[in-house]
């Protein structure tokens, strides 16, 4: 193993821990340490951007709060340049474009990322969240049902939300 090899793999065990413990901007330190040495590493760059994200929301609306999320987003593109066949990546660049009220562009990644990864509940979830904040009610009910199909814990709630303003409508 090379000195950089080992370098990046203490770096990247590092900020797992940091992220893991809620240690977002300390985690940032050592992404960034590690795109320095190897600016296409998939997992740093989606480390980063998740970690942006979860600054950003932790330090709320501020003047860095748009700048962090458009700088996750370009994370998640070169992550996705590199992997595009990563499910993941998809959805984790469209919960970070929901932040910045981007819905369509959004509602496409999390297509892009079902396209990939059908089954996953989560995504499932975002995306009827996503059509739900868009105002395509009907829609976010499939979705939501699905993600209850699914076993997202939290879809029976938005499914009875969802069917109480269509009833409204």
């Amino acid at each position: 193993m090379t000195d950089n090899s080992r370098l990046i793999q203490e770096q990247m065990q590092y900020a797992g821990m940091l992220m893991k413990s809620g240690q977002f901007e300390a985690a940032l330190v050592k992404h960034n340490k590690v795109l320095e040495l190897d600016p296409r590493n998939e997992m740093a760059l989606t480390g980063k951007g998740y970690s942006l994200v979860q600054v950003a929301l932790k330090n709320g609306l501020g003047p860095q709060f748009n700048s962090r999320l458009s700088e996750a987003v370009l994370c998640y593109d070169k992550a996705i340049q590199i992997s595009p066949n990563h499910g993941y990546l998809w959805a984790f660049k469209g919960t970070a474009l929901v932040y910045l009220t981007k819905f369509n562009e959004a509602n496409e990644c999390y297509d892009n990322a079902l396209r990939l990864e059908p089954g996953d509940p989560e995504t499932t979830f975002n995306k009827a969240n996503c059509l739900y904040v868009m105002g395509r009610l009907q829609e976010a009910l499939k979705y939501y049902e699905m993600a209850h199909s699914l076993g997202h814990s939290s879809a029976i709630e938005k499914i009875n939300e969802v069917k109480q303003e269509l009833r409204r409508q």
